[in-house]
């Protein structure tokens, strides 16, 4: 995998020369984005009695070059880092050691004269942004890990910013969607790095108003030992006018083979309801989840995060890799008026486990309000606070004692391209 990551990037500085070229110039396509921020957090469900506040950012930018019709290379760097309470400053060398390689592939169109056939091979990301299994790509819902320094999972890993060392291959046309991957992930554990493989399949637009998505991973995880993890899931989706819902049911097999059927096996369900107003530029929605279970966890590489307290540090391992024993109950709404959003939101989060002690499983009750501006179509300015009312399940990782969370965070985003 090294060999391919070298050729593809080789292939991306190669195309470099072609400068002095005028003809050559134009195949290259510069993109970037990134975010600067500010947060402030008092109480977090993973550090209570601990307040802290500073400033964050992260950045990814690189450049597409048009080899010919049929292939091009992509290379991009990512980069985050933040400034808060009790930390150093950073050194040049500092900088680097974090800067990472996240995206050096090369894209063949057209492969074997099929038209909507193609083959990406090397560093890349691959997923949908808001898959709840399978997404190595910028989390761009996750500031809070993006401070923790914990990171993602992933072979291009910085920040939240993760990437999959592979061969993957897509097929679109008319109404059908298709995908399939091989990749290596880094892991971080002393056992070797991890090997996934799978694909995604979409038939959309059913009688212009239904779209039907399944898919089928395998996740052989070595940082626990030898286990595999078989992820297969099914998830339709209905749309008329202004309403869209759906529906998701997995399966997470898990132990010393595919497909085991041992205690690790646990179930994601998650339902989704949302209705647009255009009139008035308003849009409630719903959703209800169920994540793993009696205190397991369900182990996919999904980017599903919900909140600006609960969801960056109750749904998700530190690896992103797992989600445990949560069920997610929220109820919001989206408000548009010429360059502004509203969004307001209530999240109740718990254990399927509550079934006789509801408290004793109880996380907390969150409140959210986020603004927007859209300052033009490549920047927005933002700002978002919250608050959690702790439950019987907080109070138990701090001495019996009840708390509280809040948080407040404000920052830039920006595109270009």
């Amino acid at each position: 995998m090294k060999k391919i990551l070298a050729l593809a990037a080789v292939l991306a500085f190669t195309a470099s020369s072609a400068f002095a070229s005028e003809s050559h110039l134009k195949k290259f396509k510069f993109f970037g984005e990134g975010s600067f921020y500010g947060y402030t957090y008092e109480n977090t469900f993973a550090y209570p009695k601990y307040n802290f506040s500073g400033t964050g950012m992260y950045a990814v930018t690189g450049f597409h070059y048009g080899i010919n019709e049929n292939v091009s290379a992509t290379f991009s760097l990512g980069y985050t880092d933040v400034w808060g309470d009790g930390l150093e400053g950073m050194t040049a060398s500092d900088f680097f050691d974090v800067l990472r390689i996240v995206e050096a592939n090369v894209t063949f169109k057209n492969l074997f004269d099929v038209e909507g056939l193609k083959l990406k091979v090397g560093r890349q990301y691959y997923g949908d942004e808001d898959s709840s299994v399978m997404y190595f790509g910028i989390r761009r819902n996750q500031p809070l890990r993006m401070l923790a320094g914990a990171g993602a999972y992933g072979a291009g890993t910085v920040g939240s910013i993760s990437s999959v060392d592979g061969a993957s291959a897509y097929y679109k046309k008319g109404n059908i969607k298709a995908n399939i991957m091989y990749g290596i992930v880094a892991n971080g554990g002393p056992n070797g790095n991890d090997t996934v493989m799978g694909g995604d399949f979409k038939y959309l637009n059913i009688a212009d108003m239904f779209d039907a998505q399944a898919y089928l991973y395998s996740w052989d995880n070595l940082f626990y030992g030898q286990r595999k993890y078989t992820i297969f899931g099914l998830k339709p989706t209905f749309k008329k006018a202004g309403l869209k819902a759906s529906l998701e049911f997995a399966k997470n097999f898990g132990g010393a083979e595919v497909f085991s059927n041992t205690a690790d096996n646990t179930n994601l369900v998650k339902a989704d309801v949302a209705y647009k107003i255009e009139k008035i530029g308003l849009t409630p929605r719903v959703m209800y989840g169920v994540f793993g279970g009696e205190f397991k966890g369900f182990y996919a590489f999904g980017n599903t995060n919900l909140g600006l307290i609960g969801g960056q540090t109750i749904i998700s391992h530190p690896t992103a890799a797992a989600y445990f024993d949560n069920r997610i109950v929220n109820v919001g709404a989206d408000y548009i008026k010429n360059k502004f959003t509203f969004s307001f939101d209530i999240f109740d989060f718990g254990s399927r486990d509550g079934k006789d002690n509801k408290d004793a499983v109880k996380y907390g009750t969150e409140f959210d309000l986020v603004v927007k501006y859209a300052y033009d179509a490549n920047t927005d300015f933002y700002a978002g606070i919250g608050h959690m009312f702790g439950g019987k399940a907080a109070e138990a990782i701090n001495d019996n004692a009840a708390f509280d969370s809040s948080t407040f965070q404000a920052g830039v985003t920006y595109k270009f391209k």
